[in-house]
């Protein structure tokens, strides 16, 4: 039913990736109910496993064509490995029956599918708890569970950048062992929590979860709105409205330690095509400046190694050929990266027949979550020119005289460049700044040298970016703002 709103129908056609019709090979009408099986790690984003029903018999013949997977057995039955998903948690994925399919990030889960055999959606113990407002059965499920040990331990990190963190939120959040959620939309959008408090009071718990978080909000919004410099019906900030008004027609029931939570929304009120586009670049933005600190880990291994950060360019053996960074960081990227340096050959051009081969193989780290799965184009690029970290041979950590958090390391970038080319964005004194981003409307993330992610809007004052890229201005700085 949703699918058919007009309001969709913009979103779903010409899209690619997971917001076109199909979901990784299967028809979207299909699907009838998804259980996402979440367990919040130190970025709170654990998606560990998902499991979906469909309405008819379906064969993956679909999926694997797309994702082209290897084939492994486990207790008699199938499932199958992809050496380079386009997500986590679409590592391992499996077909118990002919309408149930389960994929996840790691291979115990997937063994424990295969093991268990078929799932049937209906007859799950948590089926009871997703009756919401007079809906027989939930449109999706999500469950959340983290051990003691777990809550004690691992910090919800902040938010990237200068903006709200979810850490206020840690207290409350260490307090819930698990947390069951479930969606219905129908004449209108309702959400419907569970969780079980360790704490005396869970009612008291909940009201401050709900109020601490309509807040966080609520700041969000007014960040993504830039002080009046940004259009109000952004998808991001219809998303984050979205979410607040959910937040306020919270309706709490307490039983002992065991908390229920309602949220609704009237579906007609509801700017669907926007909030869809919203929730995509906002899951689109986080992923990217994950991408970017795992780039900026590798840089800080690589200056541990050499004492010194990579070149731009670096000379192979020759003297002559010349290799990107990008090329240099495999070793410091996996196992996976590791074999496609050493298979490398440095003392042939980036263009040889044996390096044009690995082009194809290029590690997901490289690509923007909004890139083509298949594309090989780099996402991600240093910038090169006088007083930059990356001008000649690469630079020592102490060279970045005005501080590893005020200069950027690493640039998000849309352009058609393999990554094994080394070429990046070259910034000269007295020229115009190079066009950086290109894949979400309003910026594009950068990674400071310290490792920490930002986003920045295309409205930054020029002058604040050109301070931001050199490494020895000693001019002030401002993330969000512009020049002082």
């Amino acid at each position: 039913e949703l699918l058919n709103e007009p309001a969709l129908q913009k979103i779903l056609q010409g899209q690619e990736g997971e917001l076109r019709r199909e979901l990784w090979g299967v028809p979207l009408e299909q699907i009838e109910q998804a259980l996402f099986a979440y367990s919040p790690g130190p970025a709170f984003d654990n998606l560990t496993r998902l499991v979906v029903r469909l309405r008819s018999p379906h064969r993956p013949e679909a999926i694997i064509a797309l994702l082209k997977p290897e084939r492994r057995t486990f207790a008699g039955g199938d499932y199958y490995t992809v050496p380079q998903p386009p997500h986590p948690f679409l590592r391992y994925f499996a077909a118990p029956d002919d309408r149930t399919l389960v994929f996840a990030r790691d291979e115990a889960a997937i063994q424990h599918a295969v093991f268990v055999g078929p799932v049937n959606l209906e007859q799950l113990p948590w089926r009871r708890m997703f009756r919401i407002r007079g809906a027989d059965v939930a449109d999706a499920a999500f469950v959340a569970a983290l051990p003691p040990s777990a809550r004690r331990e691992t910090p919800i990190a902040p938010s990237y950048g200068r903006g709200p963190s979810f850490r206020e939120l840690v207290p409350l959040w260490r307090q819930f062992p698990y947390v069951v959620a479930a969606a219905d939309i129908h004449n209108h959008l309702a959400v419907r929590l569970m969780a079980r408090s360790d704490g005396a009071d869970a009612t008291d718990a909940a009201r401050t979860a709900v109020t601490l978080s309509r807040n966080l909000a609520f700041r969000m919004a007014r960040e993504e709105e830039g002080g009046g410099r940004r259009d109000p019906q952004a998808p991001v900030i219809e998303f984050l409205r979205l979410a607040n008004r959910l937040l306020q027609s919270a309706d709490i029931e307490a039983h002992g330690s065991l908390v229920e939570v309602e949220l609704a929304a009237a579906i007609e009120d509801i700017p669907l095509a926007s909030l869809l586009e919203g929730a995509e670049l906002l899951s689109a933005r986080n992923a990217s400046a994950k991408k970017l600190k795992q780039l900026a880990i590798a840089m800080h291994n690589f200056h541990d190694t050499h004492r010194r950060f990579p070149a731009a360019v670096n000379i192979g053996p020759d003297g002559e050929t010349r290799h990107s960074w990008r090329v240099a960081l495999l070793p410091y990227l996996g196992e996976e990266a590791r074999r496609i340096y050493d298979q490398y050959n440095q003392g042939e051009p980036w263009d040889s027949p044996q390096n044009q081969a690995l082009i194809e193989r290029m590690p997901d780290v490289f690509r923007h979550p909004l890139s083509p799965v298949d594309s090989t184009s780099s996402s991600y690029y240093v910038l090169t020119g006088p007083h930059t970290i990356f001008n000649g041979e690469g630079h020592r950590m102490a060279a970045i005289v005005d501080g590893t958090a005020n200069t950027i390391l690493i640039a998000e970038a849309q352009r058609n460049v393999p990554w094994t080319n080394p070429e990046d964005i070259s910034v000269a004194p007295g020229t115009p700044l190079p066009e950086l981003g290109g894949f979400t409307p309003a910026g594009y993330n950068v990674v400071a040298a310290d490792g920490s992610a930002h986003f920045l809007p295309h409205t930054l004052d020029k002058t604040m970016l050109r301070r931001l890229i050199v490494r020895n201005d000693g001019m002030p700085i401002n993330w969000s703002g512009g020049a002082r």
